[in-house]
């Protein structure tokens, strides 16, 4: 079973998909992997990861997975899903539109 973590502003009711938990033999978290994500598209993901922290500085903020989301926030109907073009999403293009805080 997969499982997959995200960050969250529970004050703003936003969160950013960080992708696939992938953890070491001992069990502990090393880092997540978003598919086949070419290096542009980390980038990217990293240009919003920032972004989003700076927005959200003092903000009720946290690395949760998957499982925990729906236990701590319950539905997420009502929150912004930054880089998804899904009903309650943002894609990233518009997210970062017009942010000069890191290059492309």
């Amino acid at each position: 079973m997969s499982i997959y973590g995200q960050l969250d502003c529970k004050d703003c009711k936003q969160s950013i998909f960080l992708g696939k938990a992938i953890r070491d033999d001992r069990g502990a978290l090393r880092y997540f992997v978003v598919g086949t994500a070419s290096t542009d598209e980390y980038r990217t993901l990293s240009r919003a990861v920032f972004k989003f922290f700076a927005e959200h500085v003092g903000h009720d903020i946290a690395v949760l997975y998957d499982y925990q989301w729906e236990d701590l926030y319950g539905d997420e109907e009502n929150w912004l899903q930054i880089g998804d073009d899904d009903v309650n999403g943002i894609s990233f293009d518009k997210y970062l539109k017009g942010w000069p805080g890191w290059p492309r």
